[in-house]
């Protein structure tokens, strides 16, 4: 429905977006992830538009309909919600979309009286309003307390039941795990990895041991073990990245034990998107 070939974008001397090449399929959740300034917001503004690109192609299906909905939305805040809605829906019915992101209540409310997250669900309303096929959403759940973001992940769900495709920019990677088939990761404008949410967990999945330390006494050469891949530690605690669950995890509590290390907890699990997002964000290689 959509693909980007070698999209670039300079502003003077800073490469937004470096020969980004990106497909959107029909019905899925596509989650954009990046640090900031990575172009996630670049890279959906060239999509609607908004911004013209310095060279490459933007392929946007026939007779499609896209929503937008910005990172930091603006109104016009001494309207109301209703004046507003009335304001920007023209033919379009919008009273089902207020329901639907919990604001029907407001609907006399001026908007200069919004919370925050009562401007994000507004404007997530805004995006609906003339039922757009593709649903470009910059940072939705970014404003959003946990109750809020959880209404807003049911919505996103039930918008790609009734087939609509959709394209997140988050860095909220607990939800991105939760709702997206497609992950795209850009660092520093290029588009480093993309493929579903499955292959890259089968790609950078690794078993982890978390172990809680008291204040260490002396230096582990932990990165000389066999059966370590690497490690982290932070606030007196170890994650241990291993290639092999069983040998790795002995090998480390014999070598802690041994230098008088006194544990406080020792945790085993495998690595969340975030492990894996930092692992590609930090230049690290897939492991066979």
């Amino acid at each position: 429905m959509i693909k980007l070939e070698k999209v670039c974008k300079k502003y003077k001397n800073f490469i937004a977006l470096d020969e980004v090449n990106l497909e959107m399929k029909k019905g899925e959740i596509y989650g954009l992830l990046g640090h900031n300034g990575a172009g996630k917001t670049t890279t959906l503004k060239a999509i609607i538009g908004l911004l013209n690109i310095d060279s490459g192609n933007i392929h946007v299906d026939n007779d499609i309909k896209i929503g937008y909905m910005p990172e930091a939305p603006v109104f016009y805040e001494h309207l109301t919600l209703k004046e507003y809605m009335d304001f920007i829906s023209e033919d379009y019915k919008y009273d089902n979309l207020i329901e639907l992101v919990g604001l029907k209540k407001f609907m006399n409310k001026k908007i200069s009286n919004f919370s925050k997250g009562m401007k994000q669900r507004a404007a997530f309303a805004c995006s609906l309003t003339h039922n757009p096929d593709i649903l470009l959403l910059d940072e939705p759940l970014s404003a959003l307390d946990p109750e809020g973001r959880k209404d807003v992940i049911n919505i996103i769900k039930g918008l790609k039941d009734e087939g609509k495709t959709i394209m997140i920019s988050t860095h909220i990677l607990s939800d991105v795990e939760n709702i997206c088939d497609c992950i795209g990761i850009l660092k520093n404008g290029k588009l480093i990895f993309e493929d579903s949410l499955i292959e890259l967990k089968k790609g950078f999945i690794y078993p982890i041991v978390d172990i809680c330390v008291q204040e260490i006494s002396s230096e582990v050469e932990f990165d000389s073990f066999k059966f370590v891949d690497k490690f982290t530690y932070e606030n007196n605690c170890y994650s241990f990245f291993l290639n092999d669950i069983r040998a790795g995890k002995r090998e480390i509590l014999k070598s802690v034990i041994e230098n008088d290390i006194e544990i406080i907890s020792v945790n085993q699990r495998k690595s969340s998107l975030e492990d894996i997002y930092l692992e590609m964000i930090n230049g690290g290689e897939k492991s066979d």
